[in-house]
């Protein structure tokens, strides 16, 4: 009986450090985050506490927004990024370099000039009756054009990513794109081989499959 009795309080004893160490963790755990909104909201320069928002009356939601308006401040201050063409557009006057699926091309492959340029138009506006004027090459809609004209609300926008972190797509004729061209195209194979069940590869398919599939 003195043993189990022993035995007992031992385990009590484990149990409760064990309490307190989980309750310590989760409290370092939580601690840097209130402590930051605690901070803001003491500060006489915080965005939002000496103008507190009419009928706001709860401190966690104030916190809350007086953290949000600091970090869109600070993410504020990170200028725009400077991004530059690879010069592919003004090298080809047919724009065989550019992008320009999904508009009017010729038996050639060549697209649209005029399309194109009301292609470019909507991307330079970013108005909405801009895109809905793009001549396009059938009746298929073009897929999300809008879609980098979206605000980022959680990092910095994405006007604010670019050189030198983002160096321009590698140019057409370029040594880069010349080596990385067999592994775009042998990426692409399965879509193709979902469109057409059974494809019938020609010799340069074979001769490009050996070259991205040699060890």
């Amino acid at each position: 009986m003195p043993a189990r009795g022993h035995e007992g309080s031992n385990r009590r004893k484990f149990l409760g450090q064990a309490g307190a160490a989980a309750t310590f963790a989760a409290g370092a755990l939580a601690s840097p985050s209130v402590s930051s909104a605690q901070a803001i909201g003491r500060s006489s320069n915080g965005p939002g506490g000496t103008a507190p928002l009419a009928d706001v009356n709860n401190r966690r939601v104030m916190e809350a927004f007086e953290l949000r308006v600091a970090e869109a401040m600070e993410h504020a201050s990170v200028p725009a990024a400077t991004n530059l063409s690879n010069g592919d557009e003004a090298r080809y006057a047919d724009k065989g370099g550019t992008y320009t699926k999904g508009l009017p091309h010729d038996s050639f492959g060549r697209v649209n000039l005029n399309a194109y340029q009301t292609f470019k138009t909507a991307l330079n506006s970013g108005e909405f009756s801009d895109f809905e004027a793009i001549i396009l090459g059938g009746t298929r809609t073009l897929n999300g054009p809008q879609g980098g004209l979206a605000f980022c609300l959680d990092a910095l926008d994405n006007a604010q990513f670019g050189r030198p972190q983002v160096p321009p797509a590698p140019a057409a004729a370029s040594d880069q794109n010349a080596t990385e061209f067999p592994e775009h195209y042998c990426s692409a194979w399965p879509s193709r081989r979902r469109i057409s069940p059974a494809p019938t590869r020609s010799s340069n398919d074979r001769r490009i499959f050996r070259l991205t599939n040699r060890t």
